[in-house]
Parts: structure tokens; sequence; C-alpha cells
């Protein structure tokens, strides 16, 4: 039997998608560095490369349990990757998602999903309209309602304690410990190079 991890593929957040949006996701890799606290391994990604998050899903399947968590743009792209090939995931967090427009229901390959709305986002870029405010439907959806600036959302301390309270709910299921986590890298390690 293969050792217990888990996973998270983060998709961040900002106006191009694209690897200059870095800076403007601190609150989002700091929720990542706890993350990794935690023992999850994580994968980050500008919400421009939803695609390629999905093809690592995809080639990590049965290794880990799958974990996926965007802000704004990623958020709204977390549903477009959980659409295309349908990846297993077994949690799904959405901050703020944005545009809400572009927002997809997801189906039965999302174990669980948990939205974290904004009813006030307070936020209007030009071309495309209110940043933020996305609503996240399907059949295995948490919707938490807050009210927040946008670009602080990824901030909030409450939402963070939240998300990592699930990741651990997870792990524990899993029966995960240091060691199985261990083994599970070295196991994640050897698969990569047969891959990659």
């Amino acid at each position: 039997m293969l050792a217990q991890m888990t996973n998270a593929y983060i998709l961040l957040g900002g106006l191009t998608g694209s690897l200059i949006d870095y800076p403007v996701n601190l609150g989002l890799l700091g929720l990542r560095r706890r993350l990794q606290q935690k023992n999850v391994i994580c994968f980050t990604y500008p919400w421009g490369n939803w695609q390629r998050a999905g093809d690592d899903i995809a080639a990590h399947a049965g290794l880990a349990a799958t974990i996926v968590i965007g802000h704004s743009g990623g958020g709204s792209r977390a549903t477009w990757l959980a659409n295309w090939r349908n990846p297993p995931i077994d949690l799904m967090v959405l901050y703020d998602p944005s545009p809400g427009a572009q927002m997809r229901p997801v189906g039965r390959n999302v174990q669980r999903a948990l939205c974290y709305h904004n009813t006030k986002p307070c936020m209007w870029w030009p071309g495309i309209g209110t940043l933020g405010g996305g609503m996240l439907l399907g059949p295995r959806v948490e919707v938490l309602d807050f009210a927040q600036f946008h670009l602080l959302v990824q901030f909030n301390q409450t939402l963070h304690a939240r998300t990592l309270a699930e990741v651990e709910k997870i792990q524990n299921s899993r029966g995960e410990t240091k060691q199985t986590v261990a083994q599970g890298r070295a196991a994640f390690s050897n698969k990569a190079a047969k891959t990659g």
C-alpha cells in the first residue's frame, strides 16, 4: 500500500494570470507556508496556468489527497479546472472567487468544497466589472458569507484557520503521520522521476 500524503494546488489571484501577479498574493503565499508546516506538498500557479495545475493533478493521481485552493481569478479558474477532465478533488477552497460571471458549477468529482463568498467585494475594474463576490454551486458545496475588501481577503486569518482545519481533517482521515508523509514523498519523487 502506498503511503499517504496531501497535495495542495494553489491558484493565485491577480489581474494578469502570470508570474508578475506573485507580489499581490502575499496572503495566499502565507497560507502556503502554513500548509507546508503541516506537511502538505504545495504547487503554486498563476490563475492563467489552471490547465497546468490540472495536468499536475492527473500526474499525481493515486499518490495523494488532492486539495485545490484559489483566490480571486484563481478561484474562478479552480472551477474550470474541476470541470476539465473531471479530476478527483478531495477538497476545494475558494477565497472570494472572481469574476462571478466566470464561475462554473462543480460536480461529484469534488468531494467537498468551501466557498468564502464576499457579500460586499467593493471593488470594480474596467472591462471586468466587480472583482470578487463569486458563488460556487455544486452538490457538495458549503458557502460561508463574509464582507471584506476584495484585495484583503487573502489575509483573513479566520478563513485561513478554517481552511487549515479542513486540511487537517483530510490528513487525519487518511492516517497521515510524519513517517507516512516521508514515505509518501519518497514514492512521489520516484514516480515523478520516472514520468518526468
